[in-house]
């Protein structure tokens, strides 16, 4: 009877020990998210933050190309890269290290800005315009 009791003590106590973990971890998490969303706020114009939050997409202008922009998804995924407003390439490309919130669309942007020639070239292209989707069959807007 007393191993028993001893036992649920134990038991009762690592629980309730990886709870508040578990609780003190998601806090650290939704610190990290308010932080990052104040990093946003700090670089992106009153445009840019309205264009992210109504279309979940931030829209980066080529500093090198004319007509070109890049279309950066707030919930991540792949970069579109549009040509006079036509969809051309799908990009895959992150930060090396997981960011926290969406301070991955401000990555995106300072280096689109900063060295486009590298962020494109180490890109991973995942579709061009005129390939064949997954499904074999064309996108809808060729």
């Amino acid at each position: 009877m007393l191993v028993f009791g001893l036992t649920a003590a134990i038991l009762i106590s690592v629980v309730i020990g990886v709870a508040v973990g578990a609780l003190d971890c998601w806090g650290a998490d939704r610190k990290a998210v308010a932080r990052a969303e104040a990093v946003l706020r700090a670089h992106l114009s009153e445009h840019e933050l309205d264009q992210l939050q109504r279309s979940g997409t931030l829209q980066v202008a080529s500093p090198h190309h004319a007509g070109r922009v890049y279309q950066v998804r707030a919930n991540s995924g792949r970069v579109t890269v549009l040509n006079n407003g036509a969809p051309e390439l799908e990009l895959c490309i992150r930060p090396r290290e997981l960011l926290p919130g969406r301070e991955h669309v401000l990555a995106h942007k300072l280096m689109i800005e900063a060295a486009e020639d590298e962020y494109t070239r180490r890109a991973n292209v995942v579709w061009r315009a005129g390939q064949a989707t997954v499904l074999g069959g064309r996108a809808w807007w060729d």
